[in-house]
């Protein structure tokens, strides 16, 4: 567990860092969960971009997070995007669905980088999608569900 809490507090440190530096440069640091041992991989998922007091019992998660920042019109800014994908049981999904709100099919996005476990722009017409929030911390983005297999993919940005 204290090794979970070391590295959680390392990428935070490293995200954090990413933000300080020349104003000119554009910089972003990129978290992708092959790095990440499977076992924490949960627990990040979980204290960094699932809404507090949700639990959602992952299996195998993936992820690829970006945190990038640079100057526009003279100021500081920084983005995020985020990609994720874990499988739940059936059962732990239908509890999961019924904190969600449904929505309408949003545009396709893919991940930041060609990954396996991403939706593909084939079977994404055929997913579930669903609102952010409440299950998300960052809502700017979709929840979507592909039911035959109980995979469930996150997407936001900011």
């Amino acid at each position: 567990m204290k090794d979970k809490r070391a590295l959680i507090g390392m990428a935070g440190l490293v995200l954090l860092a990413a933000g300080c530096g020349r104003e000119a440069a554009v910089e972003a640091v990129y978290l992708d969960s092959a790095q990440i041992p499977i076992e924490i991989r949960s627990a990040y998922l979980a204290k960094a971009h699932i809404a507090e007091g949700v639990s959602v019992p992952m299996i195998d998660p993936q992820f690829l997070y970006t945190l990038a920042g640079g100057e526009e019109n003279g100021r500081r800014v920084i983005w995020e995007q985020l990609s994720a994908s874990f499988t739940l049981d059936a059962s732990a999904l239908a509890a999961f669905k019924s904190r969600l709100k449904p929505i309408p099919a949003p545009e396709y996005v893919p991940a930041q980088a060609p990954v396996q476990w991403w939706m593909t722009v084939e079977e994404f017409s055929a997913l579930e999608f669903y609102a952010a929030a409440p299950v998300m911390k960052n809502t700017n983005g979709f929840i979507a569900v592909r039911s035959s297999d109980n995979t469930v993919f996150m997407y936001a940005t900011k």
